[in-house]
């Protein structure tokens, strides 16, 4: 938020929400941030940032929360674990089995309209 001293409409504080170590990299901008925004509203709005490092609220965590891609179509399953009957060694297969299934699972995904989300580890 912006916040500027009582009775004036410029040299203004920038108060922004960060979270761990982006604050670092904030801090190192600040001169190109302040600058932007002053170009932005076309006068010296902002003389200063403060940061206040705090984590999301809740209901900004959950709405961040990507949706979980759909499960593949069995018969398709069924083809890739045919394809992959050749490979001999079991714990290739059981990866290759993982990555096709993901596969699929994005393009069901993109198919019902969903945007796919990588998976984090």
């Amino acid at each position: 938020k912006l916040i500027f001293p009582r009775g004036q409409r410029d040299r203004g504080t920038l108060h922004i929400r960060v979270l761990g170590s982006l604050a670092t990299e904030l801090q190192h901008l600040g001169p190109l941030v302040i600058e932007r925004e002053n170009t932005h509203f076309g006068y010296r709005a902002v003389e200063r940032i403060r940061l206040i490092q705090a984590p999301l609220r809740r209901e900004d965590r959950q709405a961040k929360q990507p949706k979980p891609l759909p499960a593949a179509d069995k018969q398709e399953l069924t083809e890739l674990r045919q394809s992959l009957d050749h490979v001999e060694n079991p714990e290739m297969r059981a990866v290759l089995e993982r990555i096709g299934e993901s596969i699929l699972r994005r393009k069901k995904a993109t198919i019902e309209g969903q945007k796919p989300v990588k998976k984090q580890s």
